[in-house]
């Protein structure tokens, strides 16, 4: 933990401290210890802001859990997340969502403890214990309650508007073969000093190199390489090939021999797969045999151990960013695990890969599909734009043009001159449509709506607006009344009057048609 105020008064308080010990004893990775550091920070930040606004410096953090300071600990957590009021946004806004978490694991944390009348948290009196209890009971409710309302649903909308507003940097084709190349030779020298003398600086950029290398490979989190054990590299967990080996094909029967297939554990102690080739084999088994000349740490089984360290493995976006400075690429920003991933998941989605593979292609990225789809597999604006506006452009014709039926979108091309002709047909004839710019209808008139009253309603009851509905005349395909139908005319009838241009029917032409109960006559 570094030290600073924050550190010392989280080791200082009791609570917090047992929050961290409790935190440690659910997990078994030595990484997480960094985790549990964060954690405790955090709760240490909303003491010392919640001692600033009360102008308290003997508070301690278990008198904070306390249903009437609720809304002074909303106060320091906004204050610890950059909450703007007039903007409703915070600066940190993922920090301000997780720290409800922190806090009714504190809660838990020191109910337990009452309860145990654990050293610092015991009561004089069986009804003061009962007392506290009920105040650690009242201020989790309200976390549960009211963090939503108060804090996480303006952050979670924060977040969510940051992430759309961020432009999506995908790195450049160019940028990786450059990075990929560049790398590789400062490698390949690093071999060479390292096998004609001891040179520490020369360890250190080869386990820079292999293990930048190693990600942009395989498209990996930096923590599925960067905490690679020894013995899992060393073990060798190859499958018979033998039985379905009818099934690959040359070329893949030949990957199965040059790259060699290593099991780590991942996110969430997940198994993650790591493809090794075989010339970083080579660069590994290397660093593996010169590692006793500057690892002094004997019980360090890290394969990327870095000398003169506290830590006991390499940091991967550390080595990706200091090697991204000695090389000029174009945009060096772009180069990290997570774009790497996403660059990855925006070709798989262009490939279109079956149900089957993009299983299996989830699976080998660590993470399950559903995430995979929600988070990973981004469509880029060049891909909306080219593929999505196809669709947009056949509806904005007004019809679908038959002949793409069963098609998707990549099999169909737009002819911008194209007028596609109606499927309805008038006298065996294809009504086409006039050539006219898409977008909204130049050419509207409008369709009088004239309520005639039901048999046998007073006038009260008649309705007495127009409705005037917008209507595009090219639209209009009323069809002519035969000469020949029979037509009686009587007083309970209604008239028709079809205002059409010449080529249908002649505009003073009137048909009466009997009328029924209730009926409403459209006068065009």
């Amino acid at each position: 933990m570094k030290p600073d105020d924050i550190a010392f008064e989280a080791k200082k308080d009791l609570l917090i401290a047992n929050f961290g010990e409790s935190y440690l004893k659910k997990h078994r990775r030595e990484r997480m210890a960094y985790s549990c550091s964060n954690r405790m920070r955090e709760l240490s930040r909303i003491l010392l802001n919640f001692r600033m606004i009360t102008n308290n410096n003997k508070a301690n953090f278990k008198d904070i859990l306390h249903p009437k300071h609720f809304d002074t600990v909303l106060m320091a957590v906004r204050k610890i997340s950059g909450f703007d009021h007039e903007k409703k946004s915070f600066q940190t806004p993922s920090l301000a969502m997780h720290l409800g978490t922190s806090l009714k694991l504190a809660c838990d944390e020191l109910t337990h403890l009452v309860l145990k009348q654990s050293k610092g948290f015991r009561c004089k009196s069986a009804e003061d214990a009962q007392v506290w209890l009920t105040n650690i009971k009242n201020f989790k409710k309200l976390v549960e309650s009211r963090w939503t309302i108060e804090i996480s649903s303006l952050a979670n909308k924060d977040l969510q508007e940051k992430r759309w507003k961020k432009p999506l940097l995908l790195p450049l084709v160019s940028d990786v073969k450059k990075f990929r190349d560049e790398v590789t030779k400062l490698a390949n020298d690093s071999v060479s000093q390292l096998l004609l003398k001891e040179n520490k600086r020369a360890f250190k950029l080869l386990i820079q190199c292999v293990l930048s290398l190693l990600i942009l490979f395989n498209r990996r989190r930096i923590g599925d390489v960067q905490y690679l054990k020894i013995s899992d590299y060393k073990s060798d967990k190859k499958s018979n090939y033998t039985d379905f080996d009818h099934v690959l094909t040359d070329v893949e029967r030949s990957l199965t021999q040059k790259y060699k297939r290593v099991l780590n554990s991942g996110k969430g102690s997940r198994a993650v797969v790591i493809l090794i080739p075989e010339e970083l084999q080579n660069m590994i088994n290397v660093l593996l045999a010169e590692r006793n000349k500057y690892i002094l740490d004997s019980n360090n089984d890290y394969v990327f151990a870095m000398p003169d360290s506290t830590i006991k493995w390499g940091k991967g976006d550390v080595a990706i960013r200091a090697l991204c400075k000695k090389i000029q690429i174009e945009n060096p920003k772009a180069i990290s695990s997570n774009n790497l991933r996403k660059q990855i998941a925006t070709v798989t989605q262009i490939l279109s890969l079956k149900p089957e593979e993009a299983k299996q292609f989830a699976n080998f990225m660590g993470h399950t599909q559903k995430t995979h789809d929600e988070f990973y597999e981004l469509p880029v604006d060049i891909y909306q734009t080219a593929k999505v506006s196809k669709l947009l452009m056949m509806m904005e014709k007004g019809s679908m043009p038959i002949e793409y039926k069963g098609k998707s979108l990549e099999e169909i091309n737009i002819d911008f001159n194209l007028e596609y002709a109606e499927e309805d047909k008038i006298d065996g004839t294809i009504n086409k449509r006039s050539e006219e710019p898409p977008g909204f209808y130049a050419n509207e008139r409008s369709i009088e709506i004239v309520n005639t009253g039901f048999n046998g309603s007073s006038p009260q009851e008649e309705l007495s607006s127009d409705i005037t509905v917008a209507a595009n005349e090219r639209s209009r395909t009323v069809p002519q009344i035969p000469s020949d139908l029979p037509i009686h005319a009587s007083p309970e009838t209604s008239r028709i009057v079809q205002d059409r241009p010449s080529d249908l029917i002649d505009a003073d032409s009137v048909a009466e048609v009997p009328k029924r109960s209730g009926q409403r006559t459209c006068k065009y």
